[in-house]
């Protein structure tokens, strides 16, 4: 699998994924967020950004539900909710 993402300057950079690793990747993050296949996980990553195959291949692989969180979802959110610590930089 070729892992796209972009660099500071925007020029696309392609990352190499073996199949070891996603499996390692996606055993870890379930683990880690103790998933289970009752759970519906949000998706707000965008499907051609490489963030996104941290909310569809873990939550999909243990039988969990992927619910698209579209950007008037996460709008609204925000703004009942302020953020005072946001994670992005």
């Amino acid at each position: 699998m070729r892992l796209s993402c972009s660099i500071p300057q925007g020029v696309p950079k392609g990352v190499r994924l073996t199949h070891e690793n996603l499996v390692c990747f996606i055993n870890l993050y379930q683990r880690f967020y103790s998933l289970k296949a009752e759970d519906c996980v949000g998706a707000y990553a965008s499907y051609g950004f490489d963030a996104n195959m941290m909310d569809t291949y873990p939550v999909l692989t243990c039988g969990a539900a992927v619910c698209i969180v579209t950007e008037e979802m996460f709008m609204q959110k925000v703004q009942s909710n302020p953020m005072t610590l946001p994670c992005w930089g």
